[in-house]
């Protein structure tokens, strides 16, 4: 679980697209990130652009939902990702300082009522803003192709004219004049800056270009909508790329034009575009430079290293069955280890074989990359290098050291050692072939591993139970309390036996337990007793399930529900829902039979709506529904298609609420906004609901907002929440909405900053991530569309 959405290149490029990524690559390579900054999921910066310095704050909620608060013309227009955003992205990235200190200038604002001129006074262009001004004359250009494009570019020589409508008429820039300025539109203003690149020194009329300079003009048009060729015939300048396929002969690639398009590549050109018809598509944007000879003399493929590059090229290219069926194929080996030693020194020497015995490589023996370990006519036979690194792992996180040349790992510290014996040893993958020499297995019978177990007490009370943890080893030699606590603080993690054997502790396990009680709050009615509330059953049976923890006594999760609930029937409901929607529906009745809330946090689409409809038709008792005013309206019109019988009413103000209170108050569902509940919570005062459900419960993520008072001032038997973002910036925005539907399940807000939150957000913590994951499924169900 992490506190942010990761930055990463893909999502920038995915969030603004090749052209806007490109023109943020320059501004990145030159320096002009003045500032850069992503903190709590906002991504922000100064960004130097013709002299002005620019603020950028970018929220980034997920990576399809980017919130973009440039000032600059396009985010303001058309609330798109700007290449001034992703600099600074890439600056987070890749930190390269800006290349000098940014001149004292007023940053931009939206209100902005003047723009500097673009050019020097001996500049020949016009100049050019994107800001209305009393004195900028409103202009759009227009670039005018010849129709015989692809002979032109064979002779490496494509014609382009350059036009400009002032006033309603349409002339040759060239015929503008520099004592204007020229205001252009969000489309526009990139275009002319690539002119003004490929013609600096002359406004152009008519422009004469070599192929590459031409794909950087198309580059520029990407999207634009007065292109043509000529003037009577449309040019679309697409930017959805177009994708050809890939063909393989002798481990060489080559794109597989299509019959009827022209290709428009150029050896060297960090862009290709093709014709198809009148329409220009980019082929393969972002293509990284050393996998660019597919559009010309073929990219040769070392065997070994074929599927990952293959792989690579994915995103770019179709690669058909044929194509692929001539790849090497990966082989997964099998696993040899051999274990020997005693309790002052262990070796253990890993190796793989992947030919049945007649190639087998020892660990860190061969390259990173995949190596050829078989041929046949037509197909390569390579190793699986991750597949090796990640065995190896597993080795190195027991403790052992290594591997050399050989293939041979060691263990030399004696607690180490002890703890292999006792729980390291049941801890490797069962699939490898592991044999154990003689002193290997005389030395593991000196030592008896210590197991927990939850022992659950007679009694308790009707919303408690009473649990005590203790330790003992296979003879049933049971480990007192302080004896455990004697030896992790001395550093310790076994004790001498009186049979001559060694009782090995866990201490990350002891740890473990340790805090799952402590994360449940409970009372000691005595030392080592401890008396633990309910809700905490399911916890404490995920911990033990997944720590491999014996149970003795009654447990607690066995007992009878809390409430005998009768559940109505679906009736013809029940055929309308999907088999994981009917799973959904159980766990939400399951939930109110214990006496518990939850959240139910599928993905959007799969019908979080019905499901809770189908549970609210099967339950006893008044609801209400909270949810954002947008989908009031949907909550009555799935309500009046699946579930008629309930009578629904929408409260859209304080007179609708004395409305009802007229009529009686027979209503089996309300449904009302967030806005209305923050502002008239005095209303709902006095009144009480079998069931109080918040949909887009992420509105409540702020502790400290009215709203959220508001909410947890609700009187109900039972609370649930429906979001499909549980965790958008951080797990402080879990809290609050588990505080909702089950109050105090968690802790407090400062207990839980001190377990959970603080140490999460100031790095890896993968046993606490597992922890709070095992705190959380008892009540929280996602199911995603995958």
């Amino acid at each position: 679980m992490t506190d942010t959405v990761p930055l990463t290149e893909k999502l920038l490029m995915d969030a603004g697209g090749w052209r806007e990524m490109k023109a943020a690559r320059q501004i990145h390579a030159a320096g002009k990130v003045a500032e850069a900054e992503y903190r709590d999921g906002v991504l922000s910066g100064l960004v130097q652009d013709r002299g002005k310095p620019l603020r950028v704050r970018v929220r980034v909620r997920s990576a399809t939902n980017l919130e973009n608060a440039c000032p600059c013309p396009l985010s303001r227009r058309e609330g798109a990702i700007c290449a001034h955003a992703l600099a600074v992205g890439l600056e987070i990235l890749d930190p390269k300082g800006p290349s000098a200190a940014p001149p004292e200038t007023a940053i931009e604002t939206p209100g902005a009522s003047t723009a500097a001129k673009t050019a020097a006074a001996d500049d020949p262009w016009p100049a050019m803003t994107e800001l209305a001004t009393d004195d900028a004359e409103p202009a759009r250009l227009f670039v005018v192709i010849p129709p015989n494009l692809a002979g032109a570019w064979e002779r490496d020589r494509a014609m382009a004219g350059i036009e400009v409508e002032l006033a309603g008429k349409r002339a040759l820039l060239a015929s503008a004049g520099k004592d204007r300025t020229l205001f252009l539109d969000a489309r526009d203003a990139p275009l002319w800056q690539a002119l003004k690149s490929l013609s600096p020194d002359a406004v152009p009329g008519m422009l004469a270009l070599p192929r590459a300079a031409f794909l950087r003009l198309l580059d520029a048009l990407a999207g634009h909508p007065r292109v043509g060729f000529g003037r009577d015939r449309a040019a679309t300048i697409e930017v959805r790329p177009f994708r050809p396929a890939l063909r393989m002969k002798d481990f060489t690639l080559r794109v597989d034009w299509p019959a009827g398009v022209v290709p428009l590549c150029e050896a060297g050109a960090e862009v290709a575009w093709v014709l198809d018809g009148d329409t220009f598509r980019p082929v393969a944007p972002g293509l990284p430079a050393g996998m660019r000879p597919v559009f010309g003399e073929g990219l040769r493929l070392d065997p070994a290293l074929a599927v990952p590059v293959l792989e690579a090229l994915e995103e770019f290219f179709e690669v058909p069955a044929e194509t692929r069926a001539g790849l090497p194929e990966v082989l997964v080996p099998s696993v040899i280890l051999d274990l020997e030693g005693s309790l002052n020194h262990l070796e253990a020497t890993l190796r793989f074989d992947y030919a049945d015995g007649a190639r087998v490589r020892p660990a860190g023996s061969g390259k990173a990359e995949p190596v050829e370990v078989a041929a046949a006519p037509d197909r390569v036979f390579v190793t699986d290098p991750a597949f090796e690194r990640r065995a190896a792992a597993r080795l190195e996180s027991l403790g052992f050291a290594g591997p050399d040349a050989g293939g041979r790992f060691a263990l030399k510290d004696k607690p180490a050692i002890l703890h292999f014996f006792a729980h390291g040893c049941s801890r490797l993958d069962p699939s490898w072939k592991t044999s154990a020499g003689e002193r290997f297995a005389h030395a593991r019978t000196k030592v008896e591993p210590v197991s927990a177990t939850f022992d659950f007490q007679p009694g308790g009370g009707e919303n408690w139970f009473a649990m005590a943890v203790e330790f003992a080893t296979p003879a049933g030699e049971a480990i007192p309390r302080q004896e455990i606590q004697r030896l992790l603080q001395m550093g310790q993690n076994a004790r001498a036996l009186p049979n001559g054997r060694f009782a090995v502790l866990d201490p990350a396990l002891v740890d473990d337990l340790s805090e799952a009680v402590a994360d449940c709050d409970p009372r000691q009615a005595r030392p080592g007793l401890f008396e633990i509330d309910h809700r905490h059953a399911a916890y404490l049976r995920e911990t033990a399930e997944a720590s491999g923890v014996a149970v003795s006594g009654k447990a607690p999760w066995t007992r009878a529900p809390a409430e005998k609930l009768a559940f109505g029937d679906l009736g013809d409901l029940a055929a309308t829902l999907r088999p994981y929607q009917a799973e959904g529906v159980a766990w939400l009745q399951s939930l109110a039979e214990r006496g518990m809330g939850g959240i139910l946090a599928d993905d959007m689409g799969l019908g979080k709506t019905l499901q809770t409809l189908a549970f609210l038709k099967s339950a006893d008792g008044p609801s209400l529904v909270v949810c954002p005013s947008s989908l009031v309206g949907n909550w009555m019109a799935e309500a009046a298609k699946f579930v008629p019988s309930l009578k629904a009413v929408a409260i859209d103000g304080p007179s609708r609420m004395e409305t009802l209170a007229a009529e009686g108050d027979t209503a089996d569902l309300l449904v009302t906004s967030y806005a209305l509940m923050r502002l008239d919570i005095d209303a709902w005062r006095g009144r009480e609901f079998a069931t109080v459900v918040l949909d887009e419960a992420q509105h409540i993520k702020n502790p400290d907002a009215q709203v959220t008072k508001a909410v947890n001032r609700l009187r109900a038997r039972r609370r649930l929440a429906l979001t499909g973002t549980p965790i958008e910036n951080s797990v402080r925005d879990l809290w609050s909405i588990v505080n909702f539907v089950l109050p105090g399940y968690l802790g407090g807000r400062k207990e839980f900053a001190e377990r959970f939150e603080k140490p999460l957000a100031a790095g890896s913590a993968p046993a606490l991530q597992e922890r709070l994951a095992r705190r959380l499924k008892p009540i929280v169900k996602r199911r995603l569309k995958r």
